[in-house]
């Protein structure tokens, strides 16, 4: 892992790290099996399903949470290595990265300028307490997070990830193609809020950019222009949503716990050692400008 510093201004520093693609390619792996153990694939066991099926199903929703992980744990790493110190939360700039490449992840972090104080008498330095118990319950969202499962459901709400086969006319030619889109509006090129309410099995007209059907179907091949509207018929061919668990004594056990009060105070430990080795260091990284 390779890690280089830009100094930006006196309290601003940009650290590019940059992970070798084989590094990568394990931890990807790892996560993967780390999903498929909860994967619900349709002529599978709960669990039993050959990687590359869920990667195939579930590679949009597993990346995002994947090039988290890897920010938090790269950069944590960085940090330990580089005794890398900061005053704010960072600010994860870019992450980059491509199946069988490098990774790359940008972040800036603001630390203490360099000062000379010839006279310290009366100097008084303002701050804001942090509440341990809000740090442990932004642990504990943390960990619920981690541990969201993508299971199968008859009807689709905002943000669900929907599996549709398209079909259309492409020089005079009907065509069929498999395509991956989110019910709602978000993200907007890989979205259609008709889709909210509809179930497996379910078929909509609607109108879609070329750019779009390119997008969702992930065949950049077609000979359509980005900036047109086609009419295409939308198949439902299967709904799946994250789901995560409650915070109650049951999460606790999961996690090897006795109780939610023993993991809290598993958490509030960990902080406080944290925190008399390296004052300014957080426990976690999420991405985010």
């Amino acid at each position: 892992m390779q890690v280089d510093f830009n100094a930006i201004n006196a309290v601003t520093k940009e650290i590019t790290i940059q992970v070798p693609a084989a590094d990568v390619a394990v931890a990807w792996e790892k996560h993967l099996r780390k999903t498929a153990r909860s994967a619900e694939v349709p002529g599978f066991r709960k669990g039993k399903a050959p990687l590359a099926m869920v990667e195939r199903l579930y590679a949009e929703r597993t990346t995002e949470y994947f090039l988290q992980d890897c920010v938090n744990d790269y950069f944590d790493a960085a940090a330990k290595e580089h005794d890398i110190n900061y005053l704010l939360f960072p600010d994860v700039k870019d992450v980059q990265w491509e199946k069988g490449t490098d990774m790359t992840i940008k972040i800036e972090i603001e630390h203490e300028p360099h000062l000379e104080f010839k006279q310290l008498e009366g100097l008084k330095v303002p701050y804001t307490p942090i509440s341990l118990d809000d740090e442990i319950d932004k642990n504990l969202e943390e960990l619920k997070n981690q541990n969201g499962r993508v299971v199968d459901v008859e009807e689709a709400i905002e943000n669900d990830h929907v599996d549709v086969e398209y079909t259309l006319k492409i020089g005079g030619e009907e065509i069929k193609l498999s395509a991956s889109l989110f019910a709602g509006e978000n993200p907007e090129a890989r979205a259609l809020p008709e889709l909210i309410g509809k179930k497996t099995g379910d078929v909509i007209e609607a109108e879609l950019s070329g750019m779009s059907i390119k997008v969702t179907s992930r065949n950049t091949a077609l000979d359509l222009d980005n900036a047109t509207k086609y009419p295409v018929s939308v198949m439902v061919n299967a709904i799946s949503r994250m789901q995560y668990p409650e915070l109650n004594d049951d999460f606790a056990k999961d996690m090897e716990f006795d109780s939610m009060q023993a993991l809290r105070a598993k958490l509030a430990e960990d902080m406080r050692l944290a925190n008399e080795n390296k004052k300014h260091r957080w426990p976690e990284l999420r991405c985010g400008g």
